[in-house]
C-alpha cells in the first residue's frame, strides 16, 4: 500500500446506493448517497427496479471519481443487501424486479424444500440450528416465478 493509495467503497443498500473514496489513513475524500424506491404491492412482495441500483452506482463513480482521483484507487469494494435476488437472462438483462430481502412471497415453497433436507446436511452446511430455506432463497423464488422446478436438489444451496 502506497500512501497516496486510494479505496472505493460501494453499498447497493436496502434504501439506496452509497459510496466513499477513502484514503489510507481512512478520511473520507468523496461520500456519495442516492435513493431509490421500495415497491410493496401487499402479498409479502417487496420488490426494487435492478435498474436503479446500476444507474446509482454510475453516478456514485462519476461523481466521486473525479479525473485527478481515479488513477489512484488501489482497491474497490461492494455489498449489497442479503438474500435479495436479480433473475437474468443469457444476456444479463433483469427477467423481473428484483425479490427484496423482506418479501415473503415465497415462503410455502421455501417451507417445502427446508422439509426436504435432511437434520445433518442442514447442521454441516450452517453450522447452526436456524431456518435453513428462507422465503427469499433463491431457489423457492425461481419456483415461485415459474424459472425454475422447485425440486432442485437440497444439496443446491439458498
Amino acid at each position: 500500500m502506497v500512501e497516496e493509495d486510494l479505496f472505493f467503497g460501494v453499498d447497493v443498500g436496502t434504501t439506496a446506493v452509497k459510496a466513499g473514496l477513502f484514503d489510507a489513513s481512512c478520511h473520507a475524500l468523496a461520500l456519495f448517497s442516492r435513493s431509490y424506491p421500495t415497491q410493496r404491492r401487499g402479498d409479502g412482495v417487496v420488490e426494487q427496479d435492478p435498474r436503479d441500483w446500476t444507474s446509482g452506482i454510475v453516478a456514485a463513480i462519476d461523481a466521486v471519481l473525479t479525473d485527478d482521483l481515479h488513477d489512484r484507487v488501489a482497491a474497490v469494494g461492494l455489498c449489497s443487501q442479503v438474500n435479495t435476488d436479480t433473475f437474468v437472462d443469457a444476456n444479463g438483462n433483469a427477467l423481473a424486479l428484483a425479490i427484496v430481502w423482506r418479501d415473503n412471497r415465497a415462503a410455502a415453497p421455501a417451507a417445502e424444500i427446508e422439509a426436504g433436507v435432511f437434520l445433518a446436511d442442514h447442521e454441516a452446511w450452517r453450522g447452526r440450528l436456524s431456518r435453513w430455506a428462507r422465503a427469499t432463497c433463491w431457489r423457492a423464488c425461481a419456483g415461485w416465478l415459474g424459472i425454475a422446478p422447485r425440486s432442485t436438489p437440497p444439496r443446491a444451496s439458498c
